[in-house]
């Protein structure tokens, strides 16, 4: 029985969820700091700017946003159902 776990949908949208988690904590620093460099100056952004063109960042990108659809989705359909009374979610 050992794994058995991971063949739930509830696994599988806690493995989504930390993996999007951990993104967006890479991503933010990351935004802000590039938001700073626009303060700084234009080369200094105009050198951020350059270094995320690159394929593997573009790629990186993708990946977070791909991660964090479905756990937007399934905010936005549990919303309803939380915060209005007599107002039925996505099928709970």
């Amino acid at each position: 029985m050992k794994g058995a776990h991971r063949h739930h949908p509830a696994y599988w949208a806690f493995v989504l969820h930390r993996l999007s988690g951990v993104g967006l904590a890479l991503f933010l620093p990351l935004h802000f700091l590039t938001l700073g460099l626009a303060l700084e100056g234009h080369a200094s952004l105009d050198q951020a700017l350059a270094w995320f063109d690159a394929p593997l960042v573009k790629a990186a990108e993708l990946g977070l946003v791909v991660l964090l659809r479905p756990t937007c989705w399934a905010a936005c359909a549990s919303w309803p159902s939380s915060s209005c009374p007599g107002v039925t979610g996505s099928g709970r």
